[in-house]
């Protein structure tokens, strides 16, 4: 089915045909399991099972070459097999796995390990069924081996008689971290108001606001890093934001005037917040990596580490008594942290993607938008019992933010053009828009 390839262009809306909905997550950005520069001939040869890659180095020995992890996630198995030989099987989450056989010795990791894209797995050898030393690679997605993908771009490995060979330079480089971890939007119901919230051009915050019949933007003011969490809290609009100090700030509404106030500490990424009964909370992540939250209760503010390693900033969403917390691991995927009965307990839901993500509930239906690696807005929500992934296609270059407006699900980023975005859903129908500005 056709997807919207890019969501630049004339102002107005477009209807788009969907990906169905499916197990598999959005494709990791795989990168070759060799490092940053390296050049290696990709091939196959007639008997060799589609989609089977064997890997040789140009420019430097083949054997003995290091091995390392394509994407991040947990050692499936690490061991021995006749046919393989020393090997790693690795499990990126979301349905998505990667293999790496014929080493010449032991691996480097072993099973149930967690592991980071770039990290040795072992080194290029010649054990099992082979006849030279070579890497012999594949990806699966759900479990059904599929065209290899690295940096963005396949490899043309796929029928072993027609499949020519092919050079690539390994860009699994030392990670940084991509705009769209930071960039974001945020939107909340206020009254019978929508309101959304971005970082402008000029650094501050930002809002568009749609009263009934037309978007209207206003500036507030300050000087933010990153995307705002917006909140309504004890009879108060409050959006929270990183400050340009790094410190966590509140922008509240008095209902005359915006209002600031230094919340203190240190934080990393952009901050998520929720309201849980008579408590406000507050999450961001620490110059440690891992999860923090400022909780208000009483009138009194207090942080607390909640561990884990988050990649981007959180968003959190109360279901029920439950409170759920989103964020990017370090492994690029999406994960939870969420409380229940008093404790905090931490789950993967794999994937790839590269912003945070935004929680919504719709109904009974807990839906999660991200970013997928291909810049795509992505879902997975949760029904029945289990997590489905769905790419609503689009190009995205921020975290999006997502909100109920009565029976609508609207879900708000800024565009590949820089301007604010909405993917709507009513009556069944996903419908891109722009809304203009300029976010950052």
């Amino acid at each position: 089915m056709a997807v919207l390839a890019v969501i630049t262009g004339a102002l107005g809306s477009v209807a788009v045909a969907v990906q169905p909905a499916e197990a598999a997550g959005p494709r990791p950005l795989f990168q070759l399991p060799f490092h940053c520069g390296q050049r290696w001939q990709l091939q196959t040869y007639p008997g060799h099972d589609d989609y089977d890659i064997d890997m040789f180095r140009v420019g430097g020995g083949t054997a003995g070459s290091d091995i390392l992890a394509s994407y991040g996630g947990t050692v499936e198995f690490a061991g021995w097999n006749d046919g393989a030989g020393h090997y790693v099987k690795l499990n990126h989450g979301g349905g998505w796995q990667s293999m790496y056989l014929h080493m010449v010795a032991a691996p480097s990791v072993s099973t149930g390990q967690r592991v980071v894209q770039g990290q040795l797995l072992g080194r290029v050898g010649n054990t099992g069924n082979s006849s030279a030393a070579h890497l012999h690679h594949e990806q699966r997605r759900d479990g059904q081996k599929v065209e290899a993908w690295f940096d963005g771009v396949p490899s043309g490995i796929t029928s072993d008689d027609t499949s020519q060979p092919v050079i690539r330079t390994s860009n699994n480089c030392p990670e940084t971290e991509p705009a769209s971890l930071q960039r974001g939007v945020s939107a909340i119901m206020h009254g019978s108001v929508l309101r959304t919230f971005a970082r402008g051009n000029d650094g501050a915050l930002w809002q568009n606001y749609w009263a009934g019949n037309t978007w209207t933007w206003q500036k507030i003011g300050g000087e933010i890093i990153g995307a705002p969490a917006a909140v309504f809290y004890d009879g108060l609009l409050r959006v929270f934001a990183r400050g340009k100090d790094n410190s966590l700030w509140q922008f509240y509404w008095t209902g005359t005037e915006w209002k600031t106030q230094d919340l203190g500490g240190t934080i990393t990424s952009a901050p998520g917040a929720v309201v849980h009964g008579s408590m406000l909370r507050v999450f961001a992540r620490g110059t440690d990596g891992s999860l923090w939250q400022n909780y208000l209760t009483d009138g009194k503010w207090a942080w607390q580490d909640l561990g884990g390693g988050i990649s981007s900033a959180p968003t959190a969403v109360l279901q029920g008594s439950v409170v759920r917390v989103f964020a990017r691991g370090t492994d690029g995927a999406l994960w939870q942290n969420y409380l229940s009965g008093g404790a905090w307990t931490w789950q993967d839901l794999g994937g790839g993607i590269t912003s945070a993500p935004s929680a919504v509930l719709d109904g009974s239906m807990l839906r999660v938008f991200v970013r997928a690696n291909d810049g795509s807005l992505w879902q997975n929500y949760y029904t029945g019992g289990a997590w489905t992934w769905q790419d609503l296609g689009g190009a995205i270059t921020s975290a999006p933010g997502a909100v109920m407006h009565g029976t609508v699900l609207r879900v708000f980023a800024r565009g590949a053009d820089g301007a604010l975005w909405q993917n709507y859903l009513s009556g069944g129908t996903w419908t891109w828009q722009d809304l203009g500005g300029g976010i950052s």
